[in-house]
Protein backbone atom coordinates (compact mmCIF):
# COMPACT_ATOMS: atom_id res chain seq x y z
CA UNK A 1 0.00 0.00 0.00
CA UNK A 2 1.02 3.39 -0.77
CA UNK A 3 2.14 5.81 1.91
CA UNK A 4 3.81 9.27 2.54
CA UNK A 5 5.99 9.57 4.75
CA UNK A 6 7.67 12.83 6.26
CA UNK A 7 10.75 12.23 8.24
CA UNK A 8 12.39 14.69 10.16
CA UNK A 9 15.38 15.39 12.98
CA UNK A 10 14.52 15.78 15.76
CA UNK A 11 15.52 19.42 17.91
CA UNK A 12 18.54 19.59 15.74
CA UNK A 13 18.08 23.53 14.79
CA UNK A 14 17.79 23.90 18.79
CA UNK A 15 21.32 21.63 18.59
CA UNK A 16 22.97 23.48 15.82
CA UNK A 17 21.53 27.30 17.68
CA UNK A 18 22.94 26.33 20.94
CA UNK A 19 26.37 25.57 19.26
CA UNK A 20 26.53 29.31 17.74
CA UNK A 21 25.19 30.58 21.19
CA UNK A 22 28.27 29.11 22.50
CA UNK A 23 30.68 29.91 19.39
CA UNK A 24 31.29 26.51 18.71
CA UNK A 25 31.39 26.70 14.81
CA UNK A 26 33.63 23.58 14.73
CA UNK A 27 30.86 21.24 16.20
CA UNK A 28 27.80 22.77 14.28
CA UNK A 29 29.83 21.83 11.46
CA UNK A 30 30.90 18.44 12.11
CA UNK A 31 27.04 17.68 12.83
CA UNK A 32 25.60 19.53 9.45
CA UNK A 33 28.46 17.80 7.75
CA UNK A 34 26.66 14.70 9.58
CA UNK A 35 23.38 15.11 8.22
CA UNK A 36 24.42 15.77 5.32
CA UNK A 37 25.88 12.04 4.81
CA UNK A 38 23.33 10.47 6.54
CA UNK A 39 20.50 12.25 4.22
CA UNK A 40 22.78 10.86 0.79
CA UNK A 41 22.47 7.77 2.36
CA UNK A 42 18.85 7.96 3.08
CA UNK A 43 18.33 8.85 -0.55
CA UNK A 44 20.33 6.75 -2.11
CA UNK A 45 18.00 3.94 0.57
CA UNK A 46 15.06 5.13 -0.64
CA UNK A 47 15.90 5.31 -4.54
CA UNK A 48 16.90 1.87 -4.63
CA UNK A 49 13.12 0.92 -4.20
CA UNK A 50 9.65 2.59 -5.98
CA UNK A 51 9.83 5.44 -3.96
CA UNK A 52 9.27 9.18 -5.58
CA UNK A 53 10.84 11.93 -3.19
CA UNK A 54 9.11 14.90 -3.46
CA UNK A 55 11.80 16.71 -1.03
CA UNK A 56 15.00 15.84 0.99
CA UNK A 57 17.11 18.50 2.81
CA UNK A 58 18.68 19.35 5.74
CA UNK A 59 17.16 16.78 8.38
CA UNK A 60 13.75 16.14 6.27
CA UNK A 61 12.82 13.74 3.66
CA UNK A 62 9.27 14.06 2.22
CA UNK A 63 8.31 10.78 -0.25
CA UNK A 64 5.98 8.19 -0.93
CA UNK A 65 6.35 4.75 -0.82
CA UNK A 66 5.13 1.44 -0.10
CA UNK A 67 4.49 1.08 3.50
CA UNK A 68 7.66 -0.45 4.62
CA UNK A 69 7.66 -0.07 8.66
CA UNK A 70 11.19 -1.71 9.00
CA UNK A 71 12.53 0.14 6.24
CA UNK A 72 11.40 3.48 7.97
CA UNK A 73 12.66 2.26 11.38
CA UNK A 74 16.37 1.48 10.04
CA UNK A 75 16.25 4.93 8.75
CA UNK A 76 15.31 6.33 12.22
CA UNK A 77 17.78 4.34 13.77
CA UNK A 78 19.99 5.65 11.27
CA UNK A 79 20.09 8.90 11.91
CA UNK A 80 20.53 8.66 15.33
CA UNK A 81 23.67 6.10 14.83
CA UNK A 82 25.07 8.94 12.55
CA UNK A 83 23.99 12.04 14.78
CA UNK A 84 23.39 11.64 18.07
CA UNK A 85 19.79 12.87 17.40
CA UNK A 86 16.77 11.26 17.50
CA UNK A 87 14.18 11.46 14.26
CA UNK A 88 10.27 11.22 14.00
CA UNK A 89 8.44 9.86 11.26
CA UNK A 90 4.61 10.07 10.48
CA UNK A 91 3.26 7.94 7.56
CA UNK A 92 -0.52 8.30 5.95
CA UNK A 93 -2.52 8.24 3.24
CA UNK A 94 -2.12 12.09 2.16
CA UNK A 95 0.25 14.46 2.73
CA UNK A 96 -1.38 16.21 5.33
CA UNK A 97 -1.82 12.79 7.20
CA UNK A 98 1.62 12.41 6.60
CA UNK A 99 2.66 15.70 8.51
CA UNK A 100 0.18 15.59 10.93
CA UNK A 101 1.31 11.82 12.41
CA UNK A 102 5.14 13.97 12.21
CA UNK A 103 3.40 16.75 14.45
CA UNK A 104 2.29 13.93 16.77
CA UNK A 105 5.00 11.64 16.85
CA UNK A 106 7.12 15.11 17.75
CA UNK A 107 4.77 16.37 20.12
CA UNK A 108 4.94 12.96 21.56
CA UNK A 109 8.42 13.11 22.54
CA UNK A 110 10.15 12.36 19.49
CA UNK A 111 12.07 9.57 18.37
CA UNK A 112 8.92 7.57 17.05
CA UNK A 113 7.13 6.64 13.78
CA UNK A 114 3.22 7.18 13.85
CA UNK A 115 1.27 5.44 11.02
CA UNK A 116 -2.36 6.98 10.29
CA UNK A 117 -5.00 6.08 8.67
CA UNK A 118 -3.84 3.00 7.72
CA UNK A 119 -4.58 0.04 8.36
CA UNK A 120 -2.94 -1.12 11.67
CA UNK A 121 -2.68 2.41 12.48
CA UNK A 122 -0.32 2.44 15.68
CA UNK A 123 2.50 4.42 17.25
CA UNK A 124 6.19 3.32 17.54
CA UNK A 125 9.61 3.88 18.93
CA UNK A 126 12.71 4.39 16.98
CA UNK A 127 13.05 0.95 17.68
CA UNK A 128 9.94 -0.72 16.52
CA UNK A 129 8.40 -1.07 19.72
CA UNK A 130 4.45 -0.51 20.10
CA UNK A 131 3.76 2.45 22.09
CA UNK A 132 0.01 1.98 22.26
CA UNK A 133 -2.81 0.93 19.91
CA UNK A 134 -4.57 3.70 18.13
CA UNK A 135 -2.16 6.08 17.14
CA UNK A 136 -4.99 7.23 14.94
CA UNK A 137 -6.53 9.11 17.63
CA UNK A 138 -3.87 10.68 18.80
CA UNK A 139 -3.57 14.29 19.21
Amino acid sequence: MKAYVYIDGDGVGDKLEGYIINNDLQRAAELSTRINENLKEMIATLLARDVEIFFAGGDNVFACLDLDRELLHRLLNSFLNWTGITASAGVGTTPAEAFLALRAAKALGGGRLIVRGLDGSEERDRTGQAIHAGADEAP
